[in-house]
């Protein structure tokens, strides 16, 4: 990326904003950008790409993150009867332990955490008749925290701490800032074919045992990050049908923005329904231990109990 800048306070811009003229290049250059990553091209050549398709790019700049965020794990290792103890053995690998993932290369060490309980779940495809740890994040609200956005069209929800992001739904139809921006410069039809370009990237899933999968979403988290103060981004999640969002952030950036809250042990029956639409729908996820997080990331459980996931959601979150 050659220069990269704030607009103003709402919206950061990868690049400088081309000639209208240059956005009749769009698709043809979307169409070699995957026809280059199909063929597993150098990396470098795949970013030069990856340039031109993004430059342009608008995206929204959040400052703090504004809601609870929740990251789950289930694996042979979890004892139900004797829950893991300590904050680390919820958080990312160590970097050394990392193979490539959706927005981090092998060796680089990425939190990736979700806007509800039941996402977060889902991304870990929670088996049935199973359990599994939820960790409850919350924010430590610190004012230089910024956070920009990837997808925005597929976002469920934009808005800001101040209101708590109830105020726009129903993604970019919703968000007239980025809107009344780029119809002012003539763009907007053509960004709207840039970001679900972009969204496509961030969602795709990688099939097993398919090597580069990752290269060209982590392409875009690089160019993300190099944003002017920008600490992580949001993306939608293609597991919840683009009905939450997710946040993926370097770990050690993450920790200093977020502060271990709560651990839930999870059951899921042999049914389990990670999306409800109410509390009155069967096979939900119940929690049968909750614990509470130290300053020192010691786990300290409490007793057995049952209490829905749905209701404990709202009680730490309530929108």
């Amino acid at each position: 990326m050659s220069e990269l800048k704030i607009v103003d306070r709402h919206l950061y811009v990868i690049d400088r904003l081309r000639s209208i003229a240059d956005y009749k290049k769009l698709h043809e250059q979307w169409r070699d950008l995957i026809k280059a990553d199909k063929s597993n091209v150098p990396d470098s050549e795949l970013k030069d790409l990856f340039d031109r398709f993004a430059v342009g790019y608008v995206t929204r700049r959040l400052s703090g993150v504004p809601m609870t965020s929740f990251r789950a794990r289930s694996d042979e290792s979890l004892d139900p009867a004797a829950p893991w103890s300590h904050v680390s053995q919820l958080l990312a690998k160590p970097a050394q332990y990392c193979s490539i993932g959706r927005f981090n290369r092998a060796g680089q060490s990425m939190l990736y955490v979700s806007s509800s309980p039941f996402i977060s779940l889902a991304e870990i495809r929670a088996r049935p008749d199973s359990h599994a740890v939820v960790l409850v994040l919350k924010y430590r609200k610190r004012e230089s925290c910024v956070y920009a956005q990837v997808g925005l069209q597929r976002l469920p929800q934009f808005g800001t701490i101040a209101d708590r992001m109830t105020n726009a739904r129903g993604g970019l139809p919703a968000e007239s800032t980025i809107r009344k921006f780029l119809q002012k410069r003539g763009t907007y039809e053509q960004w709207r074919a840039q970001d679900f370009g972009l969204s496509e990237i961030a969602l795709r899933m990688a099939p097993a045992g398919v090597t580069g999968h990752y290269n060209l979403s982590n392409i875009l988290a690089e160019a993300l990050l190099q944003l002017d103060e920008v600490r992580g981004f949001y993306y939608p999640t293609v597991q919840a049908g683009y009905r939450g969002v997710n946040i993926a952030a370097p770990v050690d950036t993450a920790m200093e923005d977020f502060a271990p809250f709560e651990a839930w042990l999870v059951k899921l029956d042999s049914t389990p329904n990670l999306l409800p639409n109410s509390d009155l729908e069967p096979h939900q996820p119940i929690v049968v231990r909750r614990g509470s997080c130290h300053g020192d990331g010691c786990i300290e459980w409490g007793a057995s109990g049952t209490w829905p996931l749905a209701a404990l959601h709202r009680e730490i979150a309530p929108i």
